[in-house]
């Protein structure tokens, strides 16, 4: 968006040492700043770990809308069930002990909001499960998450002919400090995001960042965010103090000292509750103001529209963000279900087809069940009472003769029965 306004970006290139900030392009990924003009510029590079970091701590919206998404997944109730959805905790005691307290530090709930952050923002999360030699999975003493900044691993370059990861994967690496730790491919389920790697090859089995797609929306925050830092702060460009010091010859230009000095005395005046309101000089000068409409900065549409795009690539509904407006109640209740049902529970299923297969679940699944969450409740009571208003017409239906018992069953999703492809026969009167 502000690409697109030219002249009010020569405007601001032309005031940037005086805002605060200046802008200079490294390549296409990268975007350096330099702070108030005093700090030493940083460096946000999308396809490292660090300016990945970076971005979640610098631009707000990705940090809240991965903060949000994170916790919906932790709504959900995991569950041990076997093909009928028969609760089976009971008789998987170890795989639910995990489930119930991972580690020593985290809850299951903590454990998942460490695990969706980290997949979201690197487009990939590490579990590592401390399993004792010779056991498996459901013997682990303990559950981890792994930053995946820490994580390397070591491939033996094959991969579509064979049916183990541990023919595939030689060894992951930890790397914390100048500590390394060599980890067996069967203490490691590694969970990728939807963002795909499309260089994904034998020795490329790595995740990969959504926000690698989003590096001009998170250029343009950021700018945005401390232009108008800048602003509430210096007020931007005020104006110029132009020397009126002549003798004979012309202007008498100011020394440098006295440059610095009238400059050091000018930032002491302000609008602040601690700074003078009135200039005394011995200096002849002249002021000539600077003056523009801030709002031709379109800063706060900017970083609206940024953070839609945003949005859009988390499959987060933006009318669930604070700076929404015109967003009612209901219209909030039906994003919330939609981002339930069109991103947290597809990943669900995932995950919980993911650790049933880790922990070597033979006659039992995992299922991730959100019919707790409120949103999802008031779901379920549509869902039924459109199912009552069926059945009760597939009732009148079927007493008249008009449709079968299978075929009662089928327009309800459920299996055909032997002997129901028969209508019912109405009893002659008389």
């Amino acid at each position: 968006m502000f690409a697109a306004n030219i002249p009010l970006m020569n405007f601001i290139d032309n005031i940037a040492s005086v805002f605060g900030y200046s802008k200079r392009i490294s390549g296409i990924q990268t975007v350096i700043f330099t702070g108030n003009g005093n700090t030493p510029a940083f460096e946000i590079d999308l396809t490292s770990f660090y300016g990945l970091k970076d971005a979640y701590e610098k631009c707000s919206p990705i940090s809240t809308i991965i903060g949000k998404l994170a916790t919906a997944m932790s709504n959900g109730k995991w569950w041990i069930v076997d093909e009928n959805d028969n609760d089976l905790r009971k008789a998987e005691k170890k795989t639910s002990a995990l489930l119930e307290r991972p580690n020593p530090l985290q809850s299951w709930t903590e454990l998942m909001i460490q695990a969706e952050t980290f997949r979201y923002l690197y487009g990939e999360v590490f579990f590592y499960f401390s399993i004792p030699e010779g056991f498996g999975a459901k013997d682990a003493s303990g559950v981890w998450v792994i930053n995946p900044e820490y994580t390397d691993i070591d491939y033996y370059g094959k991969m579509y002919d064979q049916r183990n990861v541990e023919n595939i994967v030689k060894r992951y690496i930890l790397r914390i400090n100048n500590d390394h730790r060599e980890i067996k491919p069967n203490e490691i389920l590694h969970v990728k995001d939807i963002y795909q790697n499309i260089n994904f090859n034998p020795n490329d089995l790595r995740g990969k960042s959504r926000l690698i797609s989003l590096k001009y929306e998170i250029k343009n925050i950021i700018q945005a965010q401390e232009a108008i830092y800048s602003l509430n702060k210096d007020r931007g460009a005020q104006g110029i103090l132009i020397n009126r010091n002549r003798d004979e010859s012309g202007n008498v230009p100011l020394t440098k000292s006295r440059k610095d000095d009238l400059q050091k005395q000018f930032n002491e005046y302000g609008l602040s509750e601690k700074q003078k309101k009135v200039i005394i000089s011995d200096t002849d000068v002249d002021w000539k103001q600077i003056s523009y409409n801030v709002r031709d900065l379109m800063l706060f549409e900017g970083m609206k529209a940024n953070t839609e795009n945003i949005a859009d690539a988390f499959n987060y509904p933006f009318e669930l963000l604070a700076n929404s407006k015109g967003a009612t109640f209901s219209n909030k209740s039906e994003a919330e279900k939609i981002m339930y049902q069109d991103s947290v529970i597809p990943f669900s299923k995932i995950y919980a087809e993911k650790f049933t297969s880790f922990f070597g679940l033979k006659n039992s699944k995992i299922i991730i069940d959100f019919g707790e969450v409120e949103c999802m409740k008031e779901s379920r009571k549509e869902e039924a009472g459109a199912l009552q208003s069926l059945n009760s017409a597939n009732e009148t239906a079927y007493r008249n003769g008009v449709i079968t018992v299978n075929e009662w069953r089928r327009s309800i999703e459920m299996d055909e029965i032997t002997g129901g492809d028969v209508y019912n026969e109405r009893k002659k009167e008389g």
